[in-house]
Formats: C-alpha cells, sequence, structure tokens
C-alpha cells in the first residue's frame, strides 16, 4: 500500500539481492519441479559475429523508488529458491484439484 499523498512512480522494479544468471535460474526451476536439466549447459562464450552485442555482467535493477515507497512492513525480501518453491508448489497444487 502506498502512503498517503504520494504518486507511484511511472516504473518501479524489485529485485532480490541474490545474483543469478539465466542458466542457475534454468537449473533452480528444473531441481523444483523435478525435471531433467543434464541438457541445460551455460554459455559462457561471449557472442561474436556483426551482430553481436557484449553481455551485462553482474547487473542489478535499481530499486530506490520501490524501497522509498516505505511499504509498511517492507518488501518482504526473501530468497530467489525458496520463492519459487512456494509459489510453484502453489500454482502446481492448485492445477492438480
Amino acid at each position: 500500500m502506498k502512503p498517503a499523498g504520494r504518486a507511484f512512480p511511472p516504473i518501479m522494479h524489485y529485485s532480490a539481492a541474490e545474483p543469478f544468471t539465466k542458466y542457475e535460474m534454468c537449473l533452480v526451476f528444473a531441481n523444483i519441479l523435478g525435471l531433467p536439466h543434464a541438457h541445460i549447459v551455460p554459455d559462457a562464450e561471449e557472442p561474436s559475429g556483426a551482430a553481436a552485442v557484449a553481455r551485462p555482467r553482474d547487473t542489478q535493477l535499481y530499486v530506490r523508488e520501490t524501497e522509498e515507497l516505505g511499504v509498511e512492513g517492507g518488501l518482504g525480501c526473501g530468497g530467489f529458491v525458496e520463492w519459487w518453491e512456494e509459489h510453484l508448489k502453489t500454482a502446481i497444487g492448485s492445477t492438480s484439484k
């Protein structure tokens, strides 16, 4: 809930403090869902060719405006793995009923 008299910023980001690559996130999801992941391999090579763009490293979303909203009780930061475990268990449980 936003504080009275304050407008929401036009763009708000929420980001966990834990750094994960897309590869690591795929492994997290595979483990939570009990799926095989041996076929998923990290691509550590820099892109090459005329259309290649360097990949950003160690990026983090700017969350100051979101934090400054002063959400009662804070943003309730939790771990990436723990949040997805709970979310996916709930989502899977609701579709299997």
